[in-house]
C-alpha cells in the first residue's frame, strides 16, 4: 500500500509539470495522468477499510479529476500542487503518525475467527472450544493493535493457528521483511556452523549469524 501511495504522489507531481510537457508533446492520452490516482485509490480501497488517515489521498484523487474540467494552466498547477500536498499529508499520517496504517488487527482476527467458527469442518472431531479460543486470543490481538505491533500480530496468528493441529490451517504475512524479523525473534537467528568448500578443494567451517 505504501508504494501505491507514493505512486499517487508522484503522479500528482507529474500533473503539475504536465501543462508544460503538453506544449511539446500534445496528446489526449495525457488526460489519463489525472485519472490514474483514482484507479490506484480503488486498488488501495479493495484491501483496506476507510480510515481518516487516508482522507488526504481521497481528496487528492478528487482534485486530480477536477483538473480535467479546466484549461487554465495556472489553475491546473495550483490544483495538482494542492493534490500533491494532500496525498503527502496522508503518507505522513499513515507512515509517521500511524493513523490506521492497515493495523486493524483486532477486526482481522474477529472476521477470520467468525469465518473459521462457521466453516471449520473438524470442530466436533477435534473438540474445538471456540469460546475459549476467542477469550484467550482476542485480548492479544487488541494488544497488538494498541501497540501497532505487526510482529506481535504475526506471533499471535502463529500461536492461534497452531491450536488446531492442522496442516491446512496457517498464517502467511504479506510483509516478507516483517515475517523474517518475527521468525528471527521466535526461532532465533544463530544458525551455527556451516561447511563451505574453497576453490582449493579444502573445507572450512563458518559461524553463520542471521541478519535479524
Amino acid at each position: 500500500m505504501d508504494m501505491l501511495m507514493f505512486l499517487i504522489f508522484a503522479i500528482c507531481i507529474l500533473g503539475f509539470f504536465l501543462p508544460s510537457i503538453r506544449k511539446k508533446y500534445d496528446s489526449s492520452m495525457w488526460r489519463l495522468v489525472y485519472v490514474a490516482p483514482l484507479m490506484l485509490a480503488v486498488m488501495i480501497s479493495i484491501f483496506i477499510e476507510f480510515n481518516i488517515g487516508y482522507a488526504g489521498m481521497y481528496l487528492a484523487v478528487i482534485l486530480m479529476l477536477l483538473v480535467l474540467f479546466t484549461e487554465k494552466t495556472a489553475l491546473k498547477k495550483f490544483i495538482t500542487a494542492a493534490a500533491a500536498v494532500s496525498v503527502m499529508v496522508s503518507i505522513i499520517c499513515i507512515m509517521v503518525l500511524n493513523m490506521g496504517a492497515g493495523v486493524g488487527y483486532t477486526k482481522d482476527f474477529e472476521d477470520a475467527f467468525a469465518v473459521m467458527k462457521q466453516h471449520y469442518v473438524l470442530t466436533e472431531e477435534k473438540a474445538i472450544d471456540w469460546d475459549s479460543l476467542y477469550a484467550k486470543y482476542h485480548p492479544l490481538f487488541e494488544k497488538a493493535e494498541k501497540e501497532n505491533d505487526g510482529i506481535l500480530n504475526y506471533k499471535n496468528w502463529l500461536q492461534f493457528t497452531q491450536e488446531f493441529y492442522d496442516g491446512h490451517v496457517g498464517y502467511l504475512v504479506s510483509d516478507q521483511r516483517l515475517g523474517e524479523t518475527a521468525d528471527c525473534e521466535i526461532f532465533g537467528n544463530d544458525y551455527g556452523l556451516s561447511l563451505l568448500r574453497l576453490t582449493s578443494g579444502e573445507y572450512v567451517a563458518v559461524n553463520v549469524e542471521g541478519s535479524g
